[in-house]
């Protein structure tokens, strides 16, 4: 950048020249050399070695390096010893006993070479040209973003191209050149671009008749941005012109370019918005490469999601240049979106490569594809580390969108691994690295993950506060991709606190905004939600109604889509009493679930089979139900699984006679499992057992805190109407009885009609007993 020809104390440092015995490090040029040959070093460890010459005089922490170099990582002291490793073999320095960098055993680490230390002046930069261009006429009406803080980093959205060539064979110009140009625009450190997809997600709640300025306007305060920019191209085949008005800050700027070809006035735009945003700087060079044209195709294909169509394009590009490296890159992010096993080979390579030619942004791109890809196949342990050396790779001034998508990515990693504690950690991360000017993408996917760590944790009302603040967020903001899962969480968490109505309303709010945008995954996820609020509120109509838009959905995962379906088939059974046709189907989702390695599917379902099974009599088949339960892998520390897990055992000692043991398993469930699902059910048949034994106390203390549960669930009802009646408070047992029977499809069972009889009739003795916990009537 153009400074004059005074430079600062930050300046001086960065222009500092260290030499000591073979090697000379220049910071101002990041160079290493050995014995006057370069040697090529990777950014991070560059940076460790720097501040540990700058600090030769001491030894300095772990702690303070994490601190200092990887603050904005979420990253293990493991990452410092890799560094220096790295270090050590550019420099020839030989393993932990090596004469340049000691390693002081679980503290840190001391540079001991003997440095002569210089400073160079840094040569004074003119300001370059702008590039040519026949400016139209500019409306400036504020400052120029130049005299922002440079610590700031401007942002920027870029609309797709509008292609006015009239030629059909250049729609590729819309997202194709478009990622061209985000893509050259990336490497600027001070500049981040809006991603391709983050952008068309935004788009989707723009009116897409709105004027220019209120489309920017909506774009700004979706994506967190301070600049939009608008594009056409014009012209061809021989001569192409681009046409640019940019918005942002108070101001807007307008200009046209000119060019031979479109990639080179993708170019010619990159400077002029460098120019425009950073003027005085020296503009970057922009390496021409043969393939764009190409290229650019292949990324309109991937901004599509046109992955088969994107290989055969980037095949293209590298028959023209074999070694391509963003082609290559496009190719792994193609391979993994197939869920094709090349990728595997094609990243390694990749990452073998780039050891020998660093580049931050690829390698950590190239860590970021590794990681989904063995997230695919549930390989946490390969997939943490991938992201861990992505966080490590990326660039000290990283696309902040793409650090949080890589946090976020690890803190699902730790939710699915119940590892709480790190999920929390990695999310209060992201909500640093968002500032309060993240993108409301950004605050809906960190919102969606507190909901999570907040309803497995036991904070069940937070997780409900969460889920209808995002849920709120898509309809404030007209977002409708996402607002359909976002309608189910909150319809989720209302369920787990009782809250039935509001669940039944929410998700079919979901269903309805998934079926209009005809997304069959959300569809799904959708109408399961909805078929299992039916079944608890004994429903059987409206479950058939849901049931059959279950039936009709395809996700395209044939395995998946089929345990979707049998899981929605067993609820209708259990609601209509068909029970040992239900426990057939959860039988057979369970086992399609255990060969597809689905174990969070079989946290749900197991628990269910095992019900099914002792309400059908076949208490031995419970029995091996329930001890697939407990060899699940994460039974220990899931407390949700625990408590189903419970409660299955206590519904067996129920089915054998042993009322006692029943209770005292209900209370244990009760104390083990978070507030929510299986807490309530443990509670609300325990308190029924209570009740009958004539412990109407314990039954109370029990139900403390359930009173949602006691007014909108029918099991619920049931116990509200059983204790008042045993408390002498019949007038309110007869309308708790009433109100159970008006909201449930068809006839109440034999012995709870018979129950609502003794309530008319005020008998007090001789009441029949339930033969079965109550949430299973």
């Amino acid at each position: 950048m153009y400074r004059g020809p005074h430079q600062s104390q930050r300046e001086l440092m960065d222009n500092e020249v260290f030499v000591f015995g073979r090697c000379e490090v220049r910071v101002a040029t990041r160079e290493v050399l050995l014995s006057g040959a370069p040697r090529a070093m990777e950014p991070r460890p560059f940076e460790l070695l720097v501040y540990l010459i700058r600090h030769r005089g001491r030894i300095v922490s772990k702690d303070e390096l994490l601190d200092k170099l990887w603050s904005f990582d979420f990253v293990t002291a493991s990452v410092i010893a890799r560094a220096i490793m790295k270090i050590r073999k550019v420099l020839d320095d030989d393993g932990d006993t090596g004469e340049l960098i000691k390693t002081v055993h679980r503290t840190g680490y001391r540079f001991m070479g003997e440095v002569r230390e210089k400073a160079v002046p840094a040569p004074v930069a003119t300001p370059p040209a702008a590039p040519a261009s026949a400016s139209l006429p500019s409306a400036s009406t504020g400052p120029s973003s130049a005299a922002s803080s440079a610590s700031v980093p401007t942002t920027l959205a870029l609309l797709p191209f509008e292609n006015r060539t009239g030629s059909g064979d250049l729609d590729w110009l819309e997202l194709g050149l478009l990622s061209l140009v985000v893509r050259d625009l990336g490497a600027h450190p001070r500049l981040q671009v809006s991603s391709i997809p983050s952008l068309l997600n935004a788009l989707q709640a723009v009116p897409k008749d709105a004027a220019f300025a209120d489309r920017a306007d909506d774009l700004t305060r979706l994506l967190g941005v301070r600049h939009v920019a608008r594009v056409e191209v014009h012209g061809g085949p021989l001569r192409f012109e681009l046409r640019c008005t940019l918005v942002g800050e108070g101001r807007t700027d307008s200009t046209m370019l000119a060019a031979t070809g479109l990639p080179n006035l993708g170019r010619n735009l990159v400077r002029w918005l460098e120019a425009r945003f950073f003027p005085g700087e020296a503009a970057a060079e922009i390496q021409a490469d043969a393939g764009d044209s190409v290229l650019g195709r292949a990324l309109q294909a991937i901004a599509e999601q046109k992955w088969t169509l994107a290989l055969e394009l980037l095949a293209a590009v590298l028959r023209l240049e074999p070694q391509h490296l963003g082609a290559q890159v496009e190719r792994l992010r193609a391979l993994v979106a197939l869920d094709d096993s090349a990728a595997f080979e094609l990243g390694d390579a990749l990452l073998a490569r780039l050891r020998e030619e660093p580049n931050q942004a690829a390698e950590a791109a190239v860590h970021f594809e590794l990681a989904q890809a063995h997230v695919r196949r549930r390989v946490n342990d390969k997939a943490k580390h991938h992201l861990e050396e992505a966080l490590h790779s990326a660039p000290g001034k990283a696309a902040r969108e793409s650090v949080i998508a890589t946090t976020l990515l690890r803190a699902n990693i730790a939710i699915n691994e119940f590892d709480f504690t790190v999920a929390s950690a990695l999310a209060d991360r992201a909500e640093t690295l968002c500032n309060g000017n993240g993108s409301v993408f950004d605050q809906l996917r960190i919102l969606s993950l507190r909901m999570v760590i907040e309803g497995e944790t036991g904070s069940m009302v937070q997780a409900w506060t969460h889920a209808r603040r995002a849920a709120a967020l898509y309809r404030d903001h007209g977002v409708l991709v996402g607002q359909a899962r976002a309608e189910c969480n909150v319809a989720n968490a209302s369920a787990s606190l009782g809250h039935f109505r509001m669940a039944e309303e929410h998700g079919e709010a979901g269903l309805a905004i998934s079926r209009s945008l005809q997304v069959p995954t959300d569809s799904a996820v959708s109408a399961m939600l909805l078929c299992g609020v039916y079944r608890q509120l004994r429903k059987p109509a409206s479950l058939a109604r849901v049931l059959s838009i279950l039936e009709s959905v395809d996700t395209g995962d044939g395995p998946r889509n089929e345990g979707f379906r049998l899981v929605g088939r067993a609820h209708y059974a259990l609601a209509i009493g068909q029970i040992g046709d239900a426990a057939w189907k959860l039988s057979q989702a369970a086992d399609e679930a255990a060969a597809k390695g689905q174990e969070m599917q079989l946290h749900f379902v197991l628990p269910l089979l095992a019900g099914a099974l002792i309400h059908d009599g076949q208490l031995d088949a419970a029995d091996d139900a329930c001890r697939r339960i407990a060899s699940l892998t994460k039974l220990a520390r899931d407390r949700n699984l625990q408590g189903a897990l419970w409660h299955s055992q206590a519904q067996l000692a129920l089915a054998r006679g042993d009322r006692e043991r029943a209770i005292a398993l209900l209370r244990k469930g009760s104390d083990v499992a978070p507030l929510g699902w299986w807490n309530a059910h443990a509670r609300l048949d325990g308190a029924w057992l209570c009740i009958e034994q004539g412990r109407s106390v314990e039954a109370v203390e029990l139900l403390r805190g359930l009173e949602t549960w006691l007014d909108e669930h029918p099991a619920g009802l049931a116990v509200a109407a059983r204790l008042a009646h045993a408390q002498g408070r019949s007038g309110e047992a007869r309308a708790a009885h009433a109100r159970l029977a008006a909201g449930i499809d068809g006839a109440l069972p034999t012995w709870l009609a018979e129950l609502g009889e003794c309530y008319e009739a005020q008998q007090m003795t001789e009441l029949p007993f339930a033969p079965c916990v109550v949430t299973w009537m």
